[in-house]
C-alpha cells in the first residue's frame, strides 16, 4: 500500500525557485518520493495504467513542484512536436 501523501507548505526558497520561470533548472532536480519527470508528462496525455495514473495524479495535488514542472513540460510538448514534424 502507498504511503499516503503528505502536504506542506514550499519553503521560500522552494517557492522562488519554482516560480522562477526556469523550467530547465526545474527539470533537473530530483526529489524524493517524486515521480520521474516523463511520469508527470504521462499522466496528462492519458498515457499510464489506470492504477499508476491514480498515484501520480495523487501526489500532483499534494506537490506544488510536481505541478509546476508538469505544467513546464506540457508547454514545450508544441514545440516538441513541431521539431518533430521538421526532421527529414
Amino acid at each position: 500500500m502507498a504511503a499516503p501523501a503528505r502536504t506542506r507548505e514550499l519553503s521560500p526558497e522552494e517557492r522562488a525557485f519554482a516560480g522562477s520561470g526556469d523550467g530547465r533548472a526545474l527539470a533537473a532536480i530530483r526529489v524524493t518520493g517524486c515521480p520521474p519527470p516523463a511520469m508527470l508528462g504521462a499522466v496528462a496525455h492519458g498515457a499510464l495504467p489506470a492504477d499508476r495514473a491514480a498515484q501520480v495524479t495523487a501526489h500532483l495535488e499534494a506537490c506544488a513542484i510536481c505541478r509546476q514542472l508538469q505544467a513546464d513540460l506540457l508547454a514545450i510538448d508544441p514545440e516538441l512536436d513541431a521539431l518533430e514534424a521538421a526532421r527529414i
